[in-house]
């Protein structure tokens, strides 16, 4: 949104519709929205309460690569399948450990997320 709102012409010249950036950031608000009335009958409110829905949404970001759009949605859905095995098979008193430890072997093993790219250090 800031893109198209600073300098436009560039991002016509890609096939873009300009005209439906606002849409798209308005509906993207709309959803947002309606995800908060949707998880606000189970949980009390109170000043941390998404503390624990921001960690995962970051381990998520960092975990299928920060400048890959596509492998945070797969970060994101890889998460949330394998929170909820583990959820299911071992109850919810390990969910949070294990899929942070997960997280946190698999960035050890891809320290770029899974499809991040190294930076390019120019010399």
């Amino acid at each position: 949104m800031l893109a198209v709102v600073q300098n436009p012409t560039p991002r016509a010249s890609w096939a873009s519709n300009v005209r439906r950036c606002p849409r798209r950031f308005a509906l993207s608000t709309v959803f947002a929205g309606a995800a908060g009335i949707l998880i606000a009958p189970l949980y009390n409110v109170h000043s941390d309460m998404g503390t624990l829905f921001g960690l995962k949404a970051f381990a998520v970001a960092i975990l299928g690569g920060i400048t890959s759009a596509w492998g945070v949605m797969l970060g994101g859905i890889l998460f949330g399948c394998v929170e909820a095995l583990i959820t299911a098979l071992l109850g919810s008193t390990y969910t949070q450990i294990l899929t942070f430890a997960l997280v946190i072997v698999a960035l050890a093993a891809m320290p770029n997320g899974l499809f991040g790219r190294a930076g390019v250090k120019k010399v």
